[in-house]
């Protein structure tokens, strides 16, 4: 749900983690990732993405 932390655990951003923004549909879902030095937001499908607890 939204504002979860969540952890991408498939695909070319695994192991990075970020927010969950918002969900588009069924299979996309925009995460805010916090890198080193800057933040990015990605569509991600959300199979890719585990909730951190």
């Amino acid at each position: 749900k939204r504002g979860d932390r969540v952890r991408v655990i498939k695909g070319p951003l695994i192991g990075l983690e970020g927010e969950l923004l918002r969900i588009k549909g069924h299979k996309r879902v925009i995460v805010r990732l916090e890198g080193v030095v800057s933040v990015a937001t990605s569509y991600i499908p959300g199979s890719f993405l585990e909730k951190i607890k």
